[in-house]
């Protein structure tokens, strides 16, 4: 017998109602089965542990496998292993919303059923029967600012766009004394980034996604774009699809040139991901307003897999676009000299990086960089 023995629900159930004696078969070769009776928890937890160990962790039969094990820690009374890390939380909440065979929502659901739930409300209204909306809540979770834009055509600098991680985008004319939500349109009210053209104010460009955790906690919904300072947006159809990843984390726009921007942005890089875990990150360019975009730079092709590599911060000189500044998580800061069409490694000792998973080493650690003009 080469291959191991799956313990599946249905078997956790006999051990319960029978309590009988079960057998598990490590795989590696020559192994001896060990027998474990449910007496005795902890073995068979161990012995679970080391047939997860040797699975695909993104095969139904590890999510499975890891479902069992929760049950017999609920059901013996034993709690789960805290977490070390802050990622623990997020990949939790990523297999709540991942099937056993792996598939979730497919990028660009929130549009198509928005836009369903409109259709839907526009024909009740036409039939004289308009929806009748009840708050369901919940109304004891707070938000995050993670981006403010101070409107460079107001000269008392009063006026501010504040992009919230679970609210959208709100705006205030009077320094912060009373705030207006200014984009219900949003199919992704996770918004984390916003950039206004200094050139042209009346154009405002928002990221999605909320992607600083190990698992994008909140999608995104790519990049909204405004033409008329605010007042109405639309989704840049080229990023609606995950075309720019799951989370923009920041935008750049040319002070000179409303239509040249550069995003840095992420998917998630747990197992549990749309993706699959796979590590995608980088940073895009556009020269025409969002319309089409350009890789123009990838971490993983720079700096290998063993590091986080997330570019989740880009900064451009005030007095000269051509100078910009990026942070790869793990590892340090990257330089371009021509507007973001290529790119340099400034600096790559500021999260080193120790071979294994050892003490002193950042592998899984995530060591997020920041910088500031």
């Amino acid at each position: 017998m080469n291959r191991s023995r799956k313990i599946s629900l249905a078997a956790l159930a006999v051990i319960l109602a029978l309590a009988t004696v079960i057998s598990v078969r490590k795989p590696a070769t020559g192994a001896q089965p060990v027998e474990l009776a449910w007496g005795d928890p902890q073995r068979l937890l161990v012995a679970l542990g080391q047939q997860l160990a040797d699975l695909d962790p993104r095969a139904p039969e590890a999510v499975r496998l890891s479902r069992t094990i929760a049950s017999i820690r609920r059901k013996s009374g034993q709690t789960e292993p805290k977490a070390q890390d802050p990622g623990a939380f997020l990949e939790g909440l990523a297999q709540v919303k991942t099937g056993v065979d792996g598939r979730t929502y497919s990028p660009g659901y929130r549009t198509r059923e928005r836009e369903w739930a409109l259709e839907r409300s526009i024909g009740a209204l036409r039939k004289g029967q308009p929806p009748n909306w009840v708050e369901r809540g919940p109304g004891n979770v707070s938000g995050r600012a993670r981006a403010i834009a101070v409107d460079p055509s107001d000269p008392a600098g009063d006026t501010w766009f504040v992009a919230t991680v679970g609210g959208g985008v709100w705006l205030t004319n009077d320094a912060g004394a009373t705030w207006s939500p200014i984009t219900p349109q949003l199919t992704t009210l996770s918004t984390t980034s916003i950039a206004i053209s200094q050139s042209n104010p009346d154009v405002i460009y928002v990221g999605t996604g909320m992607g600083y955790g190990r698992v994008i906690d909140l999608a995104g919904s790519g990049v909204w774009k405004s033409v008329d300072h605010g007042q109405s947006w639309s989704q840049l159809p080229n990023t609606a699809n995950g075309e720019l990843l799951g989370a923009i984390n920041r935008i750049v726009v040319d002070p000179q040139n409303e239509n040249l921007l550069l995003v840095a942005s992420n998917n998630s890089y747990s197992y549990l991901s749309p993706n699959g875990g796979d590590r995608t990150a980088g940073i895009f360019r556009s020269a025409d307003g969002g319309a089409t975009w350009t890789r123009v730079f990838d971490p993983d092709a720079v700096f290998g897999s063993l590091t986080d590599n997330r570019v989740q911060q880009i900064l451009a000189n005030p007095l000269n676009f051509n100078t910009l500044y990026a942070t790869v998580n793990e590892v340090g800061i990257i330089k371009s000299v021509d507007g973001g069409l290529t790119w340099a490694v400034s600096v790559d000792t500021l999260a080193p990086y120790l071979d294994g998973i050892q003490e002193g080493s950042y592998q899984g650690i995530s060591t997020r960089i920041e910088i500031a003009p």
